[in-house]
């Protein structure tokens, strides 16, 4: 788009069009142009990234938290399995490799149930468990939310010598939808989509102690995630999304303690990794343009929690993280579990 060089514009301003913004610079010939700028994400664009990503980002988090009662039972004393209930949440800061950034807040329930049993070298844990979430999402102008049910089913070993083995599978259905604001007066336009997402997780360590309550437990967890590609309408253009696939590598390790208080027993923890995402070709198209809505890179976790048997057939366990990478940044993300054995 140009303008006459004796036009009285100035040369500012900013419009969008398709997946980008487009800025209003003076030629050598003096007309003025709107030139597409690829660094800029026009709303649009950054909305339907978002919503490409943030089931993956809420499917994670319900893996976390899975993880996390599987810690808790490897630190317990009593707990002999049974079942569990925990509340999860979080805020969430992320940037894709097309130059969307969102913010991401979510809260969940977890329920489950499992039983654990003796070996002679050890013990199993076996469980299945449902989680329900939901997750609002901001980006630019626009905002939206994501629902997320997932069931989970997950194996555990544990052996005497310290090593330990964490399994999981998981399903999930992911409903989205997003009110889209444009540039300059465009209007706000909706749009939405389900789909279904599969997981997996792997998880290997050791703990040792020292005899008199402290232990160290380094560790290394690898997890996959797919979700089903979508294909929806924004404002009468189609939008498709690939199958959005996350590989998500964490090698950590935790620090912590072990003492009574009266007739329970109390493990406080801090707890420090380094991530990497590997997956890095989820594209998204807009009409005949597509966009990476991949966001991939190393980040780094810190945290503390407890894990307490408070009773012979009670238990509580809690955990708060703080991540931050080059386009990732959880500035809070917690866990707070109960759970019952007899």
């Amino acid at each position: 788009m140009s303008t006459g060089k004796d036009s009285t514009l100035k040369a500012t301003g900013t419009t969008e069009g398709g997946l980008y913004q487009y800025d209003l610079t003076q030629g050598a010939d003096g007309n003025f142009y709107f030139v597409k700028n690829t660094h800029k994400a026009s709303n649009a664009s950054s909305l339907i990234q978002a919503m490409a990503a943030a089931p993956a980002n809420v499917a994670n988090l319900q893996a976390d938290t899975l993880s996390a009662r599987q810690d808790a039972v490897r630190l317990s004393e009593n707990d002999k399995g049974g079942v569990w209930i925990q509340y999860f949440g979080g805020k969430q800061k992320h940037t894709t490799a097309g130059n969307a950034s969102y913010d991401l807040d979510v809260n969940g329930v977890m329920l489950g149930g499992d039983t654990r049993f003796m070996t002679e070298d050890g013990s199993w844990l076996a469980g299945v468990a449902m989680s329900s979430a939901k997750g609002d999402m901001t980006t630019m102008q626009s905002k939206g939310d994501t629902e997320g049910y997932s069931f989970h089913a997950y194996l555990s070993r544990q052996y005497n010598n310290g090593i330990f083995i964490d399994t999981a599978a998981q399903f999930g259905h992911y409903s989205n939808t997003a009110d889209v604001r444009l540039m300059n007066g465009g209007g706000t336009i909706k749009a939405d989509f389900n789909t279904n997402g599969f997981g997996a997780m792997v998880k290997g360590g050791y703990t040792w102690k020292d005899g008199n309550g402290l232990f160290i437990q380094p560790y290394a967890k690898l997890s996959a995630l797919t979700l089903e590609g979508v294909d929806y309408q924004l404002n009468g253009v189609d939008v498709h999304s690939d199958s959005y696939n996350s590989v998500l590598g964490e090698a950590g390790t935790r620090v912590g303690y072990d003492f009574a208080v009266g007739n329970s027993t109390v493990k406080p923890y801090l707890n420090l990794a380094a991530l990497n995402e590997f997956s890095d070709g989820n594209k998204v198209r807009l009409g005949d343009e597509s966009v990476n809505a991949s966001i991939d890179g190393a980040a780094f976790r810190v945290g503390a929690g407890v894990q307490a048997d408070i009773t012979k057939n009670m238990g509580a366990y809690a955990s708060l993280d703080y991540t931050k990478g080059d386009d990732i940044e959880n500035p809070l993300q917690g866990v707070v579990g109960i759970n019952v054995t007899w």
